[in-house]
């Protein structure tokens, strides 16, 4: 999966939320969140900008937002280098929307919308910005022919034991959902050890690896009392491996 990048800032991996409707957005973000696109809601504008010092990879602005604008805020994305721009909004008639184009947004749909729409619409933006020659892609990448994991915005590719490479492509196929502890050991052909320890010890050992080789936080989640999953999206291109039902525990 090629995720698009600025020319200015590197974006983060991932789509901003941007909606002062908290149920749509929780829900929606959970829906991205499950098909490798892991979300962030703000629910209003202030509070995004307040703690998004570069923009993420893709932002999703509802134009009817207490506070500052929608369309004020499409026009400080596009100043900080964003793009990747879709409005959803309530807000309907062909001056909403020329006027949402012309502040910066590259696409506009109209509420309500089911969740597979903003999906389509994601991939077709993923499409139009494609990384050009010399610019830095800003998700992982997982190759298993080099046994190397590759980190966001060009950082020295990560060695990988052949556990470690197992693990991270477990997760990758996935693509978000949860693999319990049980399916894991079994995947990796290791022993459980009391509590699954010797999964834990593997999956720390890989933490820290990655955290000593760059200041990206590791693509790597717990669900506590279940397993792992992927935190941030891994670019891979294999079959998919479903995950297994949660752990029951030892």
């Amino acid at each position: 999966m090629v995720l698009p990048t600025t020319s200015a800032k590197a974006a983060r991996p991932g789509v901003a939320i941007i909606d002062d409707d908290r149920e749509y957005a929780n829900n929606l973000a959970e829906y991205l969140g499950a098909r490798r696109f892991p979300a962030q809601v703000f629910n209003c504008a202030e509070a995004f900008l307040a703690a998004v010092p570069a923009p993420f990879a893709y932002h999703i602005v509802d134009l009817g937002l207490p506070g500052l604008d929608g369309l004020d805020l499409l026009a400080v994305l596009r100043a900080r280098g964003s793009r990747a721009i879709i409005v959803i909004t309530g807000r309907l008639g062909p001056d909403a929307f020329n006027n949402a184009l012309a502040a910066g947004a590259d696409l506009y749909l109209a509420k309500p919308i089911r969740f597979d729409q903003v999906i389509f619409s994601i991939r077709a933006l993923q499409r139009r910005f494609a990384p050009e020659a010399g610019e830095v892609e800003t998700h992982w990448r997982l190759l298993p022919q080099a046994t190397a994991l590759h980190p966001p915005n060009g950082g020295a590719p990560i060695p990988l034991t052949p556990h470690e490479l197992s693990l991270l492509t477990a997760l990758a196929l996935a693509e978000g959902a949860t693999l319990s502890r049980r399916a894991l050991t079994q995947h990796l052909g290791i022993e459980p050890g009391p509590d699954f320890g010797n999964l834990s010890a593997l999956i720390y050992r890989l933490r820290r690896k990655i955290e000593a080789a760059t200041p990206n936080p590791p693509p790597i989640r717990t669900v506590h009392g279940v397993g792992y999953a992927m935190g941030d999206a891994i670019a891979l291109h294999r079959p998919r491996l479903g995950p297994d039902a949660p752990d029951p525990g030892p």
